[in-house]
């Protein structure tokens, strides 16, 4: 069969009836959806192509896009594109399996998007194409392969290991290789909402001070091919000081009330947190002093 020209070397024509689900597949999806989607499909005129892999003579199994397949039956359609894998990325697309039902290990599964990336050349957008994902996803997910191996292994042997997100991963992964055990810790510890996480990278909250918070540009130093030699680079030269310093007093003005407005958050995040505190330890406290009387009560 002919090769069809496309974006990705993979996308072939391949028989509906020579697709088959495999026996350990999630259950087929519901007459709804397949509606939905048959309608879809015969609108665009085309469907997704299904993610397949190619069992030899001519067979071929279905890992991804049951709707595709199920619409291009019902349409009568003898051929659907599909991304057509081989057989030595088996362990891929067990893991590309797994996904679909919900039981893919963020590790295995980003470990597994980066072999099918790295074999097949795709791109992100493309890898989302074929495991019926999007591109964010992929991305976040391909994100954890930043974790640096000792993190990894901390976080993997950790009692609480399991059930960090994704999205949380997402975030010791792109920080800074220094800062990710840190921020593992403190994940594990206390187990902050991605909102949380988000505004902390966004203000820098937590982190080890940064140097260089304030900018110039270097100073001409003797000997150095920049060195002012002439009365007009002497004077250049003062203007660019002059400049550096009304801009030291910019940056630290602005530096100091970034501060101070993380202190405010900071400070009207620990008054709401002692109300609340209060507020729970009374109604608890009340709880315990009605069981203490039930106790008391059945014991006699």
């Amino acid at each position: 069969m002919a090769r069809r020209k496309a974006e990705l070397r993979q996308l072939l024509p391949v028989p509906v009836e020579h697709v088959t689900r495999p026996k350990d597949a999630p259950s087929p999806p519901g007459e709804q959806a397949v509606v939905e989607a048959t309608e879809a499909i015969q609108a665009r005129g085309e469907a997704p192509p299904p993610l397949v892999r190619d069992e030899g003579r001519g067979n071929y199994t279905l890992i991804v896009g049951d709707l595709a397949l199920e619409a291009a039956r019902r349409l009568g359609w003898g051929e659907i594109d599909c991304i057509v894998v081989d057989g030595d990325c088996d362990a891929e697309l067990r893991v590309i399996q797994g996904m679909q039902k919900n039981e893919a290990d963020p590790w295995d599964l980003a470990d597994a998007l980066h072999g099918l990336k790295s074999r097949y050349g795709w791109t992100q957008a493309q890898l989302g194409g074929a495991i019926g994902r999007t591109r964010d996803f992929v991305a976040n997910t391909l994100a954890l392969k930043q974790i640096v191996p000792e993190v990894r292994k901390f976080i993997f042997r950790h009692e609480r290991g399991d059930d960090l997100t994704v999205r949380h991963l997402r975030y010791v992964a792109r920080s800074p290789r220094p800062e990710q055990m840190r921020l593992a810790r403190r994940i594990l510890d206390h187990t902050p909402t991605t909102k949380e996480l988000e505004r902390e990278q966004r203000h820098g909250v937590g982190r080890v001070p940064r140097t260089n918070l304030i900018r110039t540009r270097p100073l001409r130093r003797a000997g150095s091919a920049s060195f002012p030699r002439t009365p007009k680079d002497w004077r250049r030269y003062h203007r660019q000081l002059m400049t550096d310093l009304r801009r030291v007093e910019r940056q630290e003005a602005l530096e100091q009330r970034r501060a101070q407005a993380l202190l405010a958050e900071a400070k009207q995040r620990a008054k709401q947190v002692r109300i609340e505190a209060g507020t729970k330890r009374k109604e608890l406290n009340r709880e315990l002093r009605i069981v203490k009387r039930q106790i008391l009560r059945l014991g006699s």
